[in-house]
């Protein structure tokens, strides 16, 4: 099989963009609550018209439902999610737990962002240059 065989791929998206295809994608952004039924609500008048969702986390550094339930909730809907995960508020364990957990929940894409050079805050120097 090759690198570009998508037959037995799952993804629909990979799928769409491996064929050269455009792909229409649309945001949701999981609620501040535990309430489910909104995502799941998103997801009944959105999915119709585009080819995946893409699932904030924790935007604008709010807590909010977590992407990988609001992404087993979006499947559950026949949408295809895509699960952001951002490494702001992470370490490595937790993003190598959530990686499995999401990949052991069927999710299968992932886009990972990250911040540009030009964003990444840097320590300012201490005493005598030093930093801390």
């Amino acid at each position: 099989m090759s690198n570009n065989d998508t037959s037995n791929t799952p993804s629909r998206l990979q799928q769409i963009l491996q064929a050269g295809h455009l792909a229409v994608t649309s945001e949701c952004g999981p609620p501040r609550s535990a309430d489910g039924k909104i995502v799941e609500e998103k997801a009944r008048i959105v999915g119709p018209v585009v080819d995946a969702i893409n699932i904030t986390d924790n935007q604008t550094a709010v807590v909010r439902l977590c992407s990988i339930a609001s992404a087993v909730l979006m499947s559950q809907q026949g949408v295809e999610p895509i699960m952001q995960m951002t490494c702001r508020d992470r370490n490595r364990i937790a993003i190598q737990g959530d990686l499995l957990g999401a990949a052991a929940l069927g999710i299968e894409n992932l886009p990972l962002p990250r911040r540009r050079p030009s964003e990444i805050r840097r320590p300012s120097r201490g005493p005598r240059g030093l930093r801390p």
